[in-house]
């Protein structure tokens, strides 16, 4: 003889799982409403040809405002860009708003940072967050200093 459940046990179980469904469907929500509740940084219109020939070394940022990573970065190149801005060129590009200059460029994971030199050869790749010291290092390594002597950035 086949063991059957108990009337409440399978009564209990038929709201359980539509209520779990929804709290984790609220929970969801909720989550996305916090990542998302910073006013956040536009991404700047960019294509290839924009990028080349304004004389100065460029970082180009692929990301989205929904991602812990991405808003890390945000206020890193914030940071940068007010003591490097006349030195170096920022672009923020939102993975999203732009997908085909992000298929373009190939990017697979997010943030990547794309290291531009002044006439806009790519020098360095990096996937992930980093700090706006090692963004200047990565730039002075591959012979593109940005910092004048004197500089203490």
């Amino acid at each position: 003889m086949p063991a059957t459940e108990p009337a409440t046990m399978k009564s209990l179980s038929q709201y359980l799982l539509p209520l779990a469904a929804l709290l984790l469907a609220l929970v969801g929500l909720a989550l996305y409403q916090w990542m998302n509740s910073e006013t956040p940084p536009q991404s700047t219109e960019v294509t290839l040809p924009s990028i080349v020939g304004d004389g100065r070394p460029t970082l180009v940022e692929f990301g989205m405002n929904s991602c812990a990573s991405c808003r890390t970065m945000h206020r890193i190149l914030d940071e940068l860009d007010a003591t490097h801005g006349e030195r170096l060129r920022i672009i923020r590009v939102n993975i999203l708003e732009q997908s085909d200059l992000t298929r373009q460029w190939k990017i697979m994971a997010i943030p990547t940072q794309v290291f531009l030199d002044d006439a806009g050869q790519e020098l360095y790749r990096h996937m992930g967050v980093l700090s706006a010291r090692a963004i200047v290092e990565v730039f002075t390594t591959r012979g593109v200093p940005l910092e004048s002597v004197g500089d203490e950035s």
